[in-house]
């Protein structure tokens, strides 16, 4: 039995140290990470590493230096880890709030009445471009100089019949080539 005392094996040595040092080495742990759960596996990973390169001339410190190191290394692991996800979710942040920040300086630059208003003249001159020239004559001195139909009648030499055959025809073509946009009209003018 003294013999065994002197010449403990392996086991029995790690078991001693395992018993004396695995709380140690899980508060050491604890106290970087600040997770006791995490803390309690990098002790233990720590104690298996220490298993597996077991060494018989170790002394105790020696042993006790390779755990601390082992589980400071971890440690330091982790918490460079969470430092890179904290800094890549930091630069996505920074980016969604250049990207909202742009999105409503855009918003608040933009009147949609005015871009509404620009696109409808657009589409207005365009099919007034192709109606025969007549009927957009017709038409500019009805809705644009506000002329009666009996005073585009006398001042062109037809009828009323025709000036209103014209408005008509001038007033379907806008209809249809303004259709997308006749909610838009609706609400912002009506």
């Amino acid at each position: 039995m003294d013999s065994y005392r002197k010449n403990p094996s392996k086991e029995t040595l790690f078991s001693e140290i395992y018993a004396e040092y695995f709380r140690r080495c899980c508060l050491y742990a604890q106290s970087y990470l600040q997770d006791q759960y995490l803390a309690e596996d990098v002790a233990s990973e720590a104690m298996m590493r220490l298993w597996e390169n077991w060494d018989d001339s170790f002394s105790p410190v020696q042993r006790k230096a390779f755990l601390l190191t082992i589980i400071r290394n971890r440690c330091l692991d982790h918490l460079r880890r969470i430092q890179t996800t904290l800094k890549t979710q930091e630069d996505l942040t920074k980016i969604s709030d250049r990207e909202l920040s742009f999105r409503i300086s855009l918003l608040e630059s933009t009147v949609p009445q005015e871009l509404f208003v620009s696109d409808i003249q657009k589409i207005v001159n365009s099919t007034l471009e192709r109606l025969p020239k007549q009927t957009r004559l017709i038409f500019q001195l009805s809705r644009i100089e506000n002329k009666t139909a009996g005073e585009i009648a006398n001042e062109l030499g037809v009828s009323i019949k025709t000036v209103e055959y014209h408005i008509t025809k001038s007033l379907s073509a806008l209809r249809k080539n303004l259709k997308d946009y006749l909610p838009v009209i609706l609400f912002l003018y009506f």
